[in-house]
């Protein structure tokens, strides 16, 4: 048969095969422990129905819930209990029965893009829990009892409603990544300097004007990210983070970068982009390991004098600024393989020569700085 002829048929049945597929999905048909089945919503532990989970709770391993429908569960959910693993996406659910205390085996909560505003206190029952991502919902507080989640390493609540943190989350001491992004946070507390194995702190999306100087005690940092916030200096504790890798302060409201930002010896990306930056320290070059630097619409009209003597910068954005004269410094930046001026009013000829010089840059440059330009 021609494969134009089995597409077209393919085309044909699709539509039927759609609408099957979520009523197979929700048929509790046959169910064997531990084994593979006849029953398409069980394969060795794993369920994507509650009620043949319910049916025989003992054996769950895995719930996936598919239907989007759910905006409740059962008390009876209680007795999963060896059940490891919780996944409801971009559902209707509105809120966790107290029952969740029965779940003594689970290590992983994932409810993305639910309607929940708020956790029951049994949350903290969950000793085993290690990752809980709550994004997308309407949580507007934390329940204090989290703070008895002493194996929990990553908490994901990004893209809800806080407006304080509250001061538990501090005692979390396995903790290595936190997200609070896109919320409306204002202050971080004094607490999370008990945050001893943090790696990643994403907060980005607040309007949080200042920085806690007990900050600067999370020697296990690797990623920092305060983009979009209100930030008007760098906080001196931020040079205390020697561990870091790559620090995001884009889009705030920072008038400087002090020399402190040298300690940072093991920086790889700095992003200071859409900062109203009107100095910018000169002593970048002693940040032995800097790759990629972002200083995109910060106004700079030009560079420190001792710019070229980064090492090792790979990629360069300068695009939305002010430079009306090509950095010399920009020539002895050997390592540089990526270089974006688009938006600034620079003359055609300095680029063209210095794209000659050197050949093996990609330079990003329109000869007119009103021209639009994209990433």
């Amino acid at each position: 048969m021609p494969r134009a002829t089995k597409t077209r048929r393919f085309a044909r049945i699709r539509p039927y095969l759609l609408w099957l597929l979520p009523l197979l999905a929700s048929s509790p048909l046959v169910h064997a422990q531990g084994e593979a089945v006849a029953d398409p919503t069980v394969y060795e532990g794993y369920h994507i129905s509650l009620r043949t989970a319910l049916r025989y709770p003992h054996s769950v391993h895995t719930l996936n819930l598919v239907d989007p429908k759910i905006r409740t569960l059962p008390a009876a959910v209680g007795q999963l209990d060896k059940m490891q693993e919780f996944h409801y996406r971009a559902g209707q659910l509105q809120a966790l029965p107290p029952e969740i205390a029965g779940w003594k085996s689970l290590e992983l909560l994932e409810l993305p893009l639910c309607h929940l505003n708020t956790l029951p206190p049994e949350v903290g029952m969950l000793n085993r829990l290690q990752r809980i991502n709550l994004n997308g919902n309407q949580l507007t507080t934390l329940p204090p009892t989290l703070a008895k989640l002493y194996n929990l390493k990553d908490l994901r609540l990004e893209n809800n409603q806080l407006d304080t943190l509250p001061a538990v989350i501090g005692q979390l001491g396995s903790l290595t990544t936190l997200d609070i992004s896109s919320n409306f946070l204002k202050a971080l507390p004094d607490d999370l300097a008990g945050l001893g194995r943090l790696e990643s702190l994403v907060a980005s999306g607040n309007y949080i004007a200042e920085v806690p100087p007990t900050l600067g005690k999370l020697k296990a940092l690797k990623q920092l990210d305060f983009h979009n916030n209100r930030l008007r200096s760098i906080p001196p504790s931020f040079w205390g983070l020697e561990g870091l890798t790559t620090l995001d302060l884009s889009k705030n409201l920072l008038d400087s970068v002090g020399t402190g930002i040298a300690r940072l010896r093991r920086l790889n990306v700095l992003i200071l982009a859409q900062n109203p930056l009107r100095k910018l320290a000169d002593n970048l070059h002693e940040i032995p390991y800097l790759y990629s630097l972002d200083l995109s619409d910060c106004g700079i009209d030009r560079l420190p004098p001792r710019f070229g003597q980064i090492r090792w910068m790979h990629t360069l954005y300068l695009d939305g600024n002010k430079l009306s004269t090509l950095p010399k410094s920009l020539y002895q930046l050997e390592a540089l393989e990526k270089l974006d001026l688009r938006g600034n009013p620079l003359p055609q000829a300095e680029v063209d020569a210095f794209r000659a010089a050197r050949p093996e840059v990609y330079v990003l440059f329109e000869q007119s700085a009103s021209e639009p330009y994209t990433d």
